[in-house]
């Protein structure tokens, strides 16, 4: 086979859908040269008696047979793909952890088809990248090259090639064809025994995470048979259905290391999702989880009506977060630029809830972590009841945790205003509840059933613009025109035509720019209300003649209501509030009161109420208290940009200077300027 054939093929396999001329820049190919060869694996795909490859408008997708198909061809082919540096570190890598052959210059010239000092080269940059870690890589005649260090750390450092490879890249090649050319082929084992054991022990897994588990449980049979065991592990609750889970499916591979169960254990709990029915919940768990939750309603001054609906939603995630972080589990989430970026308040909010938990526990927590987090609490938040309709029933399904699942739920929302979704749900819920649906959407081409219903269409998360196009299209096939933009853009397009003369050639590309127009605006917004659009001058108020929670009250409310932006019923409502009035103070110094009425609210306010020294009021604890900051909002979301702003000003020095200077209107301006700067700059 040819070796641009394998190198087209390569590219084919990691994705359904794909451009023609996305592929040419990859490949550093002409149209006409990738054409060619296209026609070549389309004699291919004939010959094996499979459905062959259209090109459409610059664009084509692959069925799971033909990717299936690929791989195999892939792995069996006796051409070598010539892999770049990257590739040549994991396999070296791959190599040295599974101890499954002899390496050295030779061996990896052999593997690679590189020369001698290609190979040379290839280990000397994977010993640089080991600068910060207990690992390093030695050189003996008897042994070859092979790894020395933490055994910890080196299991770490395999997970992160795991991770890159397979969930960053989807691709699994270089573990297949190593695992095919020494023949150590037990995925498919592997994953039958996991699938009937997590029956058995009632354990839900993150989808996508099986995959690591089992390419990592593969090679790491292999290092334990050469002898390189955990010699400690971190303590695990041997009572637990995790441990007993582990426990089971070491025996059925002969592993009978204390150490190694335990090992095998951390990347169950980390993997799979916390279910808090049924799960042995720890104390400890639950305290974090609950001092989480209520730092973050303070700080956002949101409520969550429902608690242990709320509980059980973080708990969800942070159970194996918590496990992750404390067995040092690598984590990769491709949507964190994006979180971070469309989420920023909710992000930042999250962040600061969990600063008690980092500096109790002395640990650092990735950020790909937070925007995890981030998107249960987004769940949290904005997703209200859902009323039943007659429009076709869609649900988007979690195969990786719920953070591309909300960010996509979003997109559909948008781009499917003619469909009734469903929250997203887990794959386990999907399976029960499948006959529910008459469309589904999943990042995981995996997912289907015998069944014509529902139709499972696979997209990506975050999306392009021509990739929002091919999805309508496809939507557009099965159930006509649900989208509404099509609706929208033949409408201008029939008002174009009536007063213009338009050919067909231009017709085509001015109706793709008026859907790709359409698409540019099809993201959800949280939080746009910031301080400066809550805060007017006269609602800044210094007083220090006051000796009485109420009074406090009183005096912070009184230009809101007199405004008409609250009621008197508002204040009323914070002073007989369920929870104790402490509840209110969220940093030393610093009060927010505010309470989840919105029918007492008839404008989103704040007011800054700033006392001359210290008061003590009984309602608070007698916790000394300067400042008071009451909020109104209608909602739980559209202010959260006002007290991620909010929180930047406590943390501003040069605020507490101004304050001393007892003018509302220099105040002000400092807000405003300090304010209006950063929305410039986002």
């Amino acid at each position: 086979m040819q070796q641009g054939i394998i190198e087209i093929l390569n590219i084919l396999v990691s994705e359904e859908y794909h451009f023609v001329s996305a592929c040419c820049i990859k490949l550093s190919i002409t149209r006409r040269q990738f054409i060619y060869r296209l026609e070549k694996i389309n004699d291919i795909l004939y010959f094996n008696e499979l459905k062959q490859i259209k090109i459409k408008d610059d664009k084509f997708s692959l069925n799971h047979n033909q990717i299936k198909f690929f791989k195999e061809l892939i792995k069996n082919s006796n051409l070598s793909y010539n892999y770049n540096l990257k590739e040549r570190k994991a396999i070296a890598y791959i190599l040295l952890f599974s101890k499954v052959c002899f390496l050295d210059n030779y061996a990896l010239n052999d593997i690679l088809k590189v020369s001698r000092s290609t190979s040379i080269n290839t280990i000397k940059q994977l010993k640089d990248d080991f600068k910060d870690k207990e690992i390093d890589i030695l050189y003996s005649r008897e042994k070859g090259y092979y790894l020395i260090g933490e055994e910890l750390e080196i299991r770490n450092y395999f997970t992160k090639i795991i991770i890159d490879l397979i969930t960053v890249k989807r691709n699994t090649l270089l573990f297949d064809k190593i695992i095919h050319d020494y023949d150590f082929n037990l995925y498919d084992y592997v994953y039958s025994l996991l699938d009937d054991l997590s029956s058995k022990h009632n354990i839900t897994y993150i989808k996508d995470k099986i995959r690591e588990f089992i390419y990592l449980f593969i090679f790491l049979i292999k290092r334990i048979e050469s002898g390189n065991s955990l010699k400690e592990a971190v303590k695990i609750y041997t009572g637990s259905k995790e441990y007993l889970f582990s426990l089971e499916f070491a025996r059925l591979f002969n592993i009978k290391n204390e150490n190694e169960v335990e090992y095998i254990c951390a990347w169950v709990l980390a993997s799979s999702v916390g279910d808090f029915q049924s799960d042995d919940l720890t104390d400890e768990l639950r305290v974090i989880i609950l001092k989480i939750l209520q730092r973050f309603e303070r700080l956002s001054a949101s409520y969550f009506p429902n608690k242990e609906d709320a509980f059980e939603q973080i708990y969800s995630h942070f159970k194996p977060a918590y496990y992750r972080l404390i067995f040092k589990i690598p984590i990769y989430n491709p949507l964190t630029e994006k979180i971070k970026k469309e989420y920023f308040d909710i992000y930042n909010l999250v962040m600061e809830s969990i600063k008690p938990l980092v500096n109790s526990y002395k640990i650092e927590i990735p950020t790909d972590e937070v925007a995890f987090l981030t998107m249960h609490f987004v769940l949290l938040l904005n997703l209200g009841k859902q009323e039943e309709t007659n429009k076709p029933k869609a649900c988007v399904v979690c195969t990786n945790g719920i953070a591309g699942s909300i960010i996509l739920y979003n997109e559909l929302i948008r781009l499917f205003p003619n469909l009734d979704f469903d929250l997203p749900i887990d794959y386990q819920n999907y399976k029960k509840n499948y006959e529910d649906y008459d469309i589904v959407f999943t990042s995981n081409i995996d997912i289907t059933l015998d069944n014509l219903k529902p139709y499972v269409v696979k997209v990506n998360p975050i999306m392009s613009k021509k990739e929002k196009q091919i999805l309508v299209e496809k939507v557009f096939e099965y159930f006509g025109r649900v989208s509404g933009f099509d609706d929208k853009v033949d409408r201008i397009m029939n008002a174009l035509e009536s007063y213009t003369d338009i050919n067909d050639s231009i017709k085509i590309r001015l109706k793709d720019e008026l859907i790709n127009i359409m698409y540019e605006n099809t993201n959800v917004t949280y939080g746009e209300l910031g301080i400066f659009d809550l805060l007017e001058k006269d609602q800044i108020i210094f007083n220090n003649d006051i000796d009485k929670w109420n009074s406090a009250l009183y005096v912070a409310g009184k230009p809101l209501v007199e405004k008409g932006y609250i009621s008197k019923e508002y204040l009323s409502s914070i002073l007989t509030a369920e929870y104790h009035q402490s509840y209110f103070i969220i940093s030393p110094h610093l009060a927010l009161p505010h309470t989840n009425k919105p029918e007492y609210v008839n404008k989103a306010c704040m007011s800054f109420l700033i006392f001359d020294e210290e008061k003590r009021f009984e309602e608070l604890d007698n916790k000394p208290i300067k400042y008071i900051v009451l909020l109104a909002s209608k909602n739980n979301a559209n202010h959260l940009s006002a007290m991620r702003e909010l929180l930047e000003l406590l943390e501003d020095g040069n605020f507490y200077e101004v304050l001393n200077e007892k003018d509302n209107l220099r105040v002000y301006d400092y807000i405003r300027y300090k304010f209006r700067i950063n929305h410039i700059k986002s």
